[in-house]
């Protein structure tokens, strides 16, 4: 059979379209939906499966994969729009999206827009158009349009949402499936539709959507062919049914059950693993992860060792640590405990499985009180911060607290045994040049008394000494909220750890992550660098800072 790729435009019917093929292929043969990736590295990572689909993220002079049926489904722009700013409002407003799209109604919202996110503004043009050409240069409109237009070419098949039930069908008869129902899934629960639009609304959007409407024209033209010819083509042709014959003869993956072990004197009883942004199951790269492990102990515990590890969907040891590694042992009297872990996902999009020990030392070949297998799963679905390429080593951290009245515990300290010994944290001497920069990468005006968000900035070392980012006395970026007149209402905000040492002329780019506080009125926000234990950068040299003016909602 010829392997698919599915280019998932955002809010085009996209999700039922995975799901259709998840009911033809089986779910180990369809890629997660995939967000954010490149569509080079997507073609590489899981060129295995039988159908890969998501939001691809393509680059001038990304090519469609020739050894795959690829296709597409448009939708008419404006409805396309209406659809995606009304989901992210109301059903996917827990999630860190464009703040506006949560606090702005519509006019208000395209009020907003600045003269790049105009240019930006149709979606379905800008995520089409870097297929179509080779150019490494800024494109007008008008070139992006002709662009967009070749790529549709590109594609083996064009379909377009409201015809979404036909193009199934025209799937199940290109590739001989039985023809199933096409339920849809992940739907705008509520909506302005375009009937609705004032007269203003409608011309503001039709001039933004302008280029847009014309490529979506053009793939109706695309679709209404394609499917007078395969009309034409069931009609000579007599139904034979290769393509099933060949999903059903290939060999079936022998599947071994997750172990479950132990003596059982400690009983992992819960695990649980969730983002605090995404929530259970789910977390975001570079969200911080927390892995709780809800456990008995039956007898009193002279030793615990508490480790995880995780593997992506093929089994691949992604990562894994223990309390031991990390430096502690516990001993425990009877009773409940919850051990955490909590780190920064940096894992990539996909599915992951976890697997927890209780064992009494380093091994689980000295005694394990209990070990089990795909313990927990959680996907990571999303990108919170894009700063970073490749795979890097998770920082993590473990505490143990009693959960009910009669348990009692003590950590104390542990020294890895039969390996060389390595410093657990460097000193790292105190600055005497503070000079730094702060350059803001938006420009936020409102936040929500009591949220937290995500202030992407750039960081500059005008110094001559290296920023130390591990270790003791690391160099930090926080922050204060002040009045308008300079009086400091909050004087020390939450840390956002830098991804590296910084070297002197070295700039980076992370996410201050800032709380916002419980009143309302404006406000001041001022980042600052600090050296834990030493000083604020700001107090030693006052343009070191970065000051936000923010109205609190």
């Amino acid at each position: 059979m010829q392997k698919l790729l599915h280019f998932h435009l955002p809010k085009t019917g996209g999700t039922t379209i995975r799901h259709h093929l998840v009911n033809q292929l089986g779910e180990g043969k369809v890629t997660p939906a995939l967000a954010g990736m490149r569509l080079a590295d997507a073609l590489v990572e899981w060129d295995q499966m039988s159908a890969i689909s998501g939001h691809f993220s393509p680059r001038h002079g990304d090519k469609l994969p020739l050894d795959r049926y690829s296709f597409t489904v448009l939708r008419d722009p404006m409805d396309r729009f209406l659809s995606e700013f009304y989901f992210s409002k109301i059903d996917n407003s827990s999630r860190p999206l464009d703040r506006r799209t949560h606090a702005l109604d519509l006019d208000s919202y395209l009020d907003s827009l600045t003269d790049r996110e105009r240019q930006e503004f149709p979606m379905q043009l800008e995520m089409l158009y870097p297929l179509g050409t080779n150019s490494q240069c800024t494109l007008t409109q008008n070139d992006k349009l002709s662009a967009a237009l070749n790529t549709l070419e590109l594609f083996s098949s064009i379909a377009v949402q409201d015809e979404l039930e036909d193009f199934t069908c025209m799937l199940d008869a290109n590739f001989h499936w039985p023809c199933k129902p096409t339920p849809r899934v992940n739907v705008t629960s509520y909506r302005l539709n375009l009937d609705d639009l004032s007269t203003s609304q409608r011309k503001r959007l039709t001039l933004l959507l302008e280029t847009e409407m014309e490529l979506y024209q053009r793939a109706r033209e695309i679709f209404k062919k394609q499917r007078r010819r395969l009309l034409s083509q069931a009609r000579s042709k007599p139904d034979t049914n290769p393509a099933l014959e060949a999903i059903a003869s290939a060999p079936d993956q022998t599947i071994t059950p997750p172990k479950n072990f132990g003596d059982l004197r400690c009983v992992i009883k819960k695990v649980r693993v969730s983002g605090p942004i995404s929530g259970d199951e789910r977390v975001m790269i570079g969200e911080q992860i927390s892995i709780s492990v809800e456990f008995e102990a039956k007898v009193p515990v002279a030793s615990l060792n508490i480790g995880i590890a995780i593997k992506d969907d093929r089994g691949v040891l992604i990562f894994g640590t223990n309390s031991m590694l990390l430096g502690e042992v516990f001993s425990l009297t009877p009773g409940v405990y919850i051990a955490t872990y909590r780190m920064l996902n940096r894992m990539p999009i996909g599915k992951y499985h976890l697997d927890t020990a209780l064992v009494p030392t380093e091994s689980h070949y000295d005694g394990c009180y209990n070990w089990i297998e795909q313990a927990a799963s959680f996907d990571v679905y999303d990108i919170a911060l894009t700063t970073f390429e490749g795979k890097i080593l998770m920082d993590a951290q473990v505490e143990l607290a009693p959960a009910s009245d009669s348990s009692s515990c003590a950590s104390a300290p542990y020294i890895t045994a039969n390996r060389a010994i390595r410093a657990r944290a460097r000193l790292n001497q105190p600055l005497t040049d503070f000079n730094s920069k702060i350059v803001a990468m938006c420009s936020p005006e409102s936040v929500q008394s009591g949220s937290e968000v995500l202030l992407p900035v750039r960081l500059k070392n005008k110094s001559k000494l290296t920023w130390p980012a591990f270790g003791l006395q690391p160099v930090v970026l926080s922050y204060r909220w002040c009045t308008t007149d300079g009086a400091i209402l909050i004087a020390d905000g939450l840390r956002t750890q830098l991804p590296s040492d910084v070297e002197p002329g070295q700039s980076v780019v992370i996410a201050l992550h800032v709380k916002a506080p419980d009143v309302k009125g404006r406000l001041v926000l001022k980042a600052s660098l600090i050296q834990e234990s030493v000083a604020w950068f700001v107090d030693r040299q006052p343009s070191n800072a970065l000051a936000f003016e923010l109205t609190i909602t």
